[in-house]
């Protein structure tokens, strides 16, 4: 299972770090030792996945949608070449592939595929095989959302072109992309030569015996077996690029994007693709022209089908049968879900009261959300894994307090009820929030109560966009988390991360409630130092600048953001040309005040009593308050903050760079520590976060690895 947000980076990057550091910082060094040194270099290799079918077998795949047994056409051309720092052909005995190995002499075929040689006899003469030159891969995104490498290689002659273009021009398609070191040093001080067998196996790859899941698996074994010294990108062709040069020869290039990019493009599915046929005939003849008209997506389908029921508690799968929708409901893990009959408007005589909306609103996990995303809108393999999915089973924790409430229930709640003086900020009708709080766990994200109400409006919202940028399902997702942050005071920052070791999303909250306070370290200077260049750089926004240039002595003015960590940043230092900077107007003596207006608490306590006990709901009551509401969680947030000593999670918006030679065992969203003696005494007292992962190998054959890094409060 993947690590908690905010964990300490591995021990066995740990490890392996300090193994390179006792070869580098050794003071005799041996035979083997001196080989590491000086001739370790990278190795890269690069497979397509695609197979040369003929144009009967590709009319009748363009109507397939089920399930397959067999893979038809060759993968003979994509094993004949697979390029790396010349053109590698696969070799295999009379049962099974074994593996690749490299070309020498020459061939008097027209092309590399058709032949042995590293030269082959073209059309216009000998010429030598294809090679790649440049390799990149760099994390996009905000804690890399996603991940996208580019591949430059080199083509010789039109014949191997025309098969190169076969293979790798196919955008869409999926390609694997390895590289790692030809010598590296294990965890255990051994200094050891990379070979084929590290690799993903090629029995897996070009044969039916793999599957997508079963190669994300070898990428992950590799990385670990070889102690971060191997990478690997399994992913689809996003564009390609060549070009003609003077001397006949061909630029080529293609960019990988990692197979999470699947979810920004991603739109919804009808609901007829999931139902039975007898289902969908049930269906029409209770609801007639109105079950086409509610059940517009499968969200809608679903939330309809529990909201039909009525039922004040039950479980997912039963309600879901009862509603002609079972199978769907198999499909989905079965959990409790919460139910109350409500009016919702301002309407309170009987004549304006039939302008309210009259709806049964149900209260569920957000984990069901993300549950029925996997299972009916993300597309999956000709053998039924998800392509990439959500991760519904992890215990990512969102910062919380016990006083911690929703300013907004008909949208979102924490899965306990406050404590203290804002306790009835709890949803009692039907003792809906306390049942549902002896279900679930308190601080997981994915236990946060939604309502369907709110899951169905946030998917119209994007149906009925007008924008020129079309909205997807991963545009839905990050709408339903900003609401929740919204509704939750804004103390949290629920995002998504992509985590490339299970090749799944998980939902995070940025705050790091989970934040590791006791890193592991890492050297970054002396001559047993492996990190090569080391940088930098603030990193304040637009949006912050004004908030900053206030508060950066923390004198006054309460902020939305966060400033905590920049505070501690600046902590035993003043400006002396301005040692306050006063902006809030001076309150007017209580005298003046409107005496008419009651105390914050006193109105949101009638908003919250007009929606436990009156008939008729008004959402109006907790909107206006929303400005105070969010000012006053995030004040109990701080006090409870200073009262348990905890760590402010949120990073202080100063970025560390870190360039190392190349380890893949870095990974987003985890924390260490610096040892040094040559940067400023205070980043000792930093932790940092890693947001981004960059790799290159370039002309000089070496492999390096970019960490880019945020800091926060230890």
């Amino acid at each position: 299972m993947a690590e908690k947000l905010g964990s300490s980076i591995s021990l066995d990057l740990s490890n392996q770090i300090k193994a390179r550091e006792a070869k580098f910082g050794a003071a005799t060094r041996d035979k083997a030792t001196l080989e590491y040194l000086n001739s370790n270099s990278a190795w890269v290799k690069l497979r397509s996945s695609v197979n040369i079918i003929g144009g009967d077998v590709a009319k009748k795949l363009r109507g397939y949608g089920g399930k397959k047994d067999a893979t038809p056409g060759s993968s003979a051309i994509a094993e004949s070449l697979i390029l790396a720092g010349g053109t590698l052909q696969g070799t295999e005995d009379n049962v099974n592939r074994k593996g690749s190995t490299g070309r020498s002499g020459i061939s008097f075929t027209s092309s590399t595929a058709g032949g042995s040689g590293a030269y082959h006899n073209s059309s216009m003469g000998f010429k030598p095989m294809p090679g790649i030159t440049d390799v990149t891969s760099k994390s996009k995104g905000t804690f890399g959302t996603l991940r996208e490498a580019e591949v430059k290689f080199k083509v010789w002659s039109k014949d191997d072109l025309d098969d190169i273009e076969r293979i790798y021009f196919r955008v869409g398609y999926s390609v694997l992309l390895e590289y790692g070191h030809s010598v590296y040093v294990d965890n255990s001080g051994n200094i050891k030569t990379f070979t084929d067998a590290n690799t993903v196996n090629a029995n897996m790859w070009f044969s039916q015996q793999g599957s997508p899941k079963a190669i994300d698996m070898g990428i992950e074994y590799n990385r670990n077996q070889t102690n971060g010294n191997y990478e690997g990108i399994f992913g689809f062709i996003k564009n390609f690029n060549w070009s003609l040069k003077s001397d006949g020869s061909y630029d080529c290039s293609i960019s990988v994007i990692s197979k999470g990019v699947i979810l920004e493009g991603l739109k919804e599915s009808k609901p007829t693709d999931h139902l039975t046929e007898d289902e969908q005939k049930k269906r029409d003849k209770e609801q007639g022209e109105k079950n086409k008209q509610d059940n517009k997506s499968n969200f809608h389908t679903i939330m309809n089908g529990l909201e039909q029921q009525k039922g004040f508690f039950g479980r997912i799968n039963a309600f879901l049968t009862d509603s002609n929708l079972g199978s769907m409901g198999t499909l989905m893990e079965d959990k409790d879900v919460y139910g109350m009959d409500v009016s919702v408007g301002s309407g309170e005589n009987w004549f304006t009261k039939l302008f309210n909306d009259n709806i049964f609103c149900v209260y569920l996990p957000l984990s069901f959300v993300l549950d029925a995303l996997n299972q009916f809108e993300l597309p999956k393999n000709h053998k039924g894994e998800i392509v990439c999915g959500f991760d519904i089973h992890t215990d990512e924790e969102f910062t919380t307090f016990p006083g911690h409430y929703s300013n907004n229930p008909l949208v979102a709640l924490p899965p306990k009820p406050p404590s203290g003086d804002f306790s009835f900020a709890q949803i009692e009708r039907e003792e809906v929030h306390s049942k549902y709080s002896g279900a679930y766990k308190p601080k997981r994200i994915l236990d946060i109560m939604v309502t369907s109400h709110f899951i169905k409006s946030q998917l119209e919202t994007i149906q009925n966009s007008t924008a020129e940028t079309s909205q997807s399902l991963f545009d839905f997702v990050k709408r339903i988390l900003s609401s929740i942050n919204s509704t939750f005071g804004d103390i949290n920052s629920l995002d998504i991360l992509y985590d490339e070791t299970d090749n799944m999303y998980r939902v995070v909250d940025r705050t790091m409630p989970s934040v590791s306070t006791k890193p592991q370290r890492i050297t970054v200077n002396g001559l047993s130092t492996t990190v090569l260049d080391i940088s930098v750089t603030s990193k304040i926004s637009s949006d912050m600048a004004s908030m900053v240039s206030i508060a950066a002595q923390g004198n006054t003015g309460t902020y939305s953001d966060n400033l905590d960590n920049l505070l501690k940043w600046n902590a035993g230092c003043v400006d002396r040309m301005y040692l306050s900077k006063q902006v809030t107007k001076k309150e007017d003596p209580p005298e003046k005040q409107d005496e008419k207006k009651k105390p914050f608490k006193e109105r949101f306590e009638d908003a919250w009593k007009n929606f436990n006990d009156s008939e008729v709901i008004d959402p109006e009551k907790f909107n206006e308050m929303r400005p105070e509401s969010k000012s006053d969680i995030a004040k109990k947030m701080t006090l409870d903050r200073v009262k348990s000593n905890k760590p402010a999670g949120l990073p202080v918006p100063i970025e560390l760079s870190l360039t190392l030679k190349g380890c893949s065992l870095f990974k987003i969203g985890s924390v260490f520590q610096l040892n040094t003696s040559i940067l400023p005494d205070k980043y000792k007292d930093f932790g940092f976060i890693i947001t981004g992962t960059d790799h290159s190998i370039g002309t000089d054959n070496q492999w390096t690895t970019q960490v880019s890094c945020k800091m926060y409060t230890v």
